[in-house]
């Protein structure tokens, strides 16, 4: 039997689909994991973010190769974690001549932590939510958002795309997410040990 495995294809570039097909860093690890003890599996297509809360809140997937949650949520959806796989700093998208507080911020559609974040640096900062963090760091370079917060290879892969130089990155301290695998409690457990 082949595993079900499920990403959210809004992670770019840690997982995302291009030219129909999963890819990103968190993939290409999967893969390795996958290769390494001989797990035949299939990617789950999901189409966006809510695409994806529902097929993991549904326990569709045998396997989700990018859960950043607690482990009571995951408990609660019927999974259980791996130990940590491979982490992610985070930084903010700002214009290049902005400067202050942020009072809007674009985030990546339901992503609680990008949220948490937002609030922890400005607890009444607007949220503007996107469908993609190319939405996100587009607005800020059009000025619809003050800042965007990303993770830290996004930010860089952004500001290396930016041939106008219109906006600059900074790594937040101390702002770190962690992906583990989440095992579906009922698929072998002989997997939590992956």
């Amino acid at each position: 039997k082949k595993l079900k495995v499920l990403f959210n294809p809004a992670r770019y570039p840690m997982c995302y689909v291009e030219k129909g097909k999963a890819t990103g860093v968190l993939v290409e690890i999967f893969k390795q994991i996958a290769a390494e003890y001989g797990l035949p599996y299939e990617f789950i297509r999901a189409d966006d973010i809510d695409g994806y809360n529902r097929l993991r809140e549904q326990a569709e997937a045998d396997i989700v190769l990018d859960f950043s949650h607690s482990t009571d949520e995951a408990e609660i959806l019927g999974y259980r974690l791996t130990s940590p796989y491979t982490n992610s700093s985070c930084s903010v998208i700002t214009a290049r001549d902005f400067t202050g507080t942020p009072q809007t911020a674009a985030l990546i559609s339901g992503s609680s932590t990008f949220n948490n974040i937002a609030k922890k640096y400005n607890p009444r900062i607007r949220i503007i939510n996107f469908n993609t963090f190319g939405a996100c760091a587009d607005a800020v370079k059009a000025g619809a958002a003050d800042c965007a917060y990303v993770y830290s290879s996004t930010a860089q892969i952004f500001a290396l795309q930016d041939n106008r130089d219109r906006i600059k990155t900074k790594q937040l301290s101390g702002q770190t997410i962690e992906f583990r695998l989440a095992i579906n409690a009922k698929t072998d457990m002989l997997l939590y040990g992956l």
